[in-house]
């Protein structure tokens, strides 16, 4: 399983950044012609908002230019802004967001986490006797197909000269076969060049049969049967909802297997943090191997150094007492978030019935080491 991750460079230099930070979201599906009008409507108020905790005018004025035209270009939009300039800004193609406007000591990247985790890097194979249709996405609309015909062709023709029956069913087994690894050489290609996270596949159930025994062990685990029959020249938007379906549910069972980890860790009493106090701290001392932060409001706060990004600590005088300079506060969120940024970890968002179940203030985290 690959969990969520800040390694990305972008996130990196925004979580660099020195603040204020204004942090947007911005939901710019269109639904009807009147959507972009109703899309600056709801900017207008947002920024309003953002005006009245403290945002600069320049701030506003370089998020104006991004959100015109913003609903051409996906179906929603996040922007940070720090010291009055953008360092992050993404189109969202696959989902949209709820609306949602920050200023803050830190910048607040939860809900982009979350959006990231619930639309992992994906690709879908259509597959079919004698080929395949290989689709790759990261998180936003599939690109355009590649097309896989085996060289082998994808039948045998029976004449009069042809054989015997039995002569006829080993060949189109051989070429079948030969069909399967020339799709399984091209589908390994694109998981690796395009970093995809999960195939959904969907297909004759012999052809996806004979595929699944030419592919890595590593690329078969990460295989999603969305269970439909798909044919030469078949539609994606025809198998778009059990392909979702499909997506959604390979997301749930990620979060569901961290959630599992977890529990299992602090049933042994071993390798498991939890609450907000608790976790920082382990955050503090590089132990966290993934942090689980429950999906719900929390105006609990927290203490950070702007120079030392690995240290955070729920009580000021902790920091203090380190003689660390420039402590600040932020939203806990954000603190717990910049610091797992800081030592490496992962980041989970996880669900209300997980919290229920799981770590106790709906924050903890798997450790490294106890």
């Amino acid at each position: 399983m690959r969990d969520i991750n800040l390694a990305d460079e972008q996130l990196q230099a925004t979580l660099a950044a020195r603040g204020p930070f204004v942090s947007l979201y911005l939901n710019t599906e269109v639904a009807n012609q009147n959507a972009p009008r109703e899309i600056h409507l709801r900017w207008r108020g947002l920024r309003e908002q953002a005006e009245s905790l403290g945002a600069s005018s320049r701030a506003m004025e370089a998020i104006d230019e991004l959100v015109d035209d913003s609903h051409q270009s996906g179906k929603g939009l996040v922007v940070v802004t720090a010291a009055d300039e953008v360092v992050y800004r993404r189109h969202l193609g696959a989902r949209p967001v709820d609306d949602f406007v920050r200023v803050e000591a830190l910048p607040h990247l939860l809900p982009l986490i979350e959006w990231r985790q619930e639309n992992p890097s994906h690709g879908v194979l259509l597959a079919y006797g004698g080929g395949a249709e290989i689709y790759a996405g990261a998180g936003e609309a599939l690109d355009q197909g590649v097309s896989v015909k085996g060289s082998a062709g994808d039948h045998v023709e029976r004449t009069a000269s042809g054989g015997s029956e039995a002569n006829l069913q080993h060949r189109a087994e051989h070429l079948a076969e030969e069909n399967a690894q020339e799709v399984a050489a091209e589908l390994a290609r694109v998981v690796s060049s395009h970093g995809l996270e999960v195939v959904l596949v969907a297909g004759e159930e012999q052809a996806l049969s004979v595929l699944r025994k030419h592919l890595p062990e590593s690329l078969s685990d990460n295989l999603v049967d969305v269970g439909d029959h798909a044919h030469r020249g078949a539609s994606l938007e025809g198998l778009r909802e059990p392909l979702d379906l499909g997506l959604a549910g390979y997301a749930a069972g990620t979060t569901q297997e961290v959630v599992g980890t977890f529990l299992e860790e602090r049933a042994q009493g071993d390798q498991a943090a939890e609450t907000a106090g608790r976790t920082i701290d382990a955050l503090r001392k590089a132990q966290v191997d993934t942090l689980l932060i429950a999906r719900k409001p929390d105006d609990r706060r927290a203490w950070f150094s702007t120079q030392e990004p690995t240290q955070a600590a729920m009580d000021k005088s902790v920091l203090a007492d380190l003689g660390l300079a420039g402590i600040s506060e932020g939203p806990l969120s954000d603190v717990l978030v910049r610091s797992a940024y800081a030592t490496g970890a992962k980041v989970r968002v996880i669900p209300e019935l997980a919290r229920e179940l799981g770590p106790a203030e709906g924050i903890g985290a798997i450790l490294r080491y106890a």
